[in-house]
């Protein structure tokens, strides 16, 4: 079995039996995991294959990344886009990514072509294949480098050679779970790895230390915000917490009973004034199962924002917040 297919297993798997067995599951998973994944033969494993491939690699001229599914990853691994751009100031780079993220990626100016073609299932369609597809043939790239492990190397066909897959990452990203010294974030991995791979071969032309990711808000977005916070009275609350209680995985997501003592805890505070909770997308109605489970007197504290916001407006209302979770 491919590594990505190991991914594409463990995904689904992973995602099933935390929500069946969350605790054993979940301790199953911690323990086993970073062993197979994560031990230092397989690391080196996955350098020197990428390593061989961008040897036999003559030209840099065109170069696309593909984000993983998610909003998140999407906004998250511009990172990686920006450390190309040390290397290669004038080449092409073409970024693939949720077709839900173009509104908050739209404009970044290190993006040659944004490509706004992934459904945002929280597995990969067959649009999505042939999104990639389209995108292979008609940028005839040299390089691809591909952050999704549900993208098999099979998927690639003839352009199979020029793909730097997401193990390498993945497997240090899993190793570092167990240092406290390593920054493990996944922006600051990708922005590092491409570093980590291009450093053996050339040096960059220009040379920046990692800093954030960006995103554009539209005067749109910013104005549904400033909205909705006047429409519920939030403009002059001192601190305020914003938790998004749901993820694209079960794997991923704090288990129900962790969020719902995590938002009591919070709103039993004093010095938390207002408790804004995003609704659930994938886990349908999780807002309100945490709702219920608060005790009137602290629900005063908190606000709903309903999943018909905008994704560039819900963005925005981060920014308003002290604390995002």
């Amino acid at each position: 079995m491919s590594q990505t297919k190991n991914y594409d297993f463990y995904f689904k798997a992973s995602s099933v039996l935390t929500k069946w067995l969350p605790r054993t599951g979940a301790g199953l998973l911690n323990e086993t995991v970073p062993a197979v994944m994560s031990n230092r033969f397989i690391i080196r494993r996955h350098f020197n294959q990428d390593m061989t491939r961008l040897k036999k690699i003559a030209h840099f001229h065109k170069i696309l990344v593909i984000a993983d599914l998610n909003i998140g990853d999407a906004v998250n691994l511009q990172a990686s886009v920006s450390a190309l751009r040390d290397f290669f100031p004038d080449t092409q780079i073409d970024y693939l990514i949720n077709r839900s993220a173009e509104c908050l990626i739209a404009g970044n100016p290190e993006i040659s072509t944004l490509l706004p073609v992934l459904s945002g299932e929280p597995f990969p369609v067959d649009d999505d294949f042939k999104a990639i597809e389209n995108a292979l043939y008609a940028g005839q790239y040299d390089v691809i480098f591909n952050f999704c492990p549900l993208f098999k190397q099979t998927l690639f066909g003839r352009f199979k050679e020029r793909v730097i897959s997401v193990s390498l990452m993945a497997s240090l990203i899993i190793r570092n779970e167990k240092s406290k010294e390593e920054k493990n974030h996944v922006a600051y991995q990708a922005h590092r790895l491409v570093y980590r791979l291009f450093s053996a071969l050339l040096q960059p032309e220009k040379k920046h230390r990692f800093g954030d990711v960006r995103i554009t808000l539209s005067n749109s977005a910013i104005e549904q915000a400033e909205t909705f916070i006047l429409e519920n009275g939030l403009n002059h609350r001192r601190s305020v917490v914003f938790l998004n209680p749901d993820t694209s995985s079960g794997f991923t997501r704090i288990p129900l009973e962790r969020q719902i003592s995590l938002i009591r805890k919070l709103a039993d505070l004093n010095r938390v004034d207002t408790i804004l909770l995003g609704a659930g997308h994938v886990e349908k109605n999780i807002e309100q199962k945490i709702l219920n489970a608060v005790p009137e007197s602290l629900r005063r504290k908190i606000t709903v924002v309903p999943s018909s916001l905008s994704i560039d407006a819900y963005a925005a209302l981060i920014d308003y917040c002290d604390i995002y979770i």
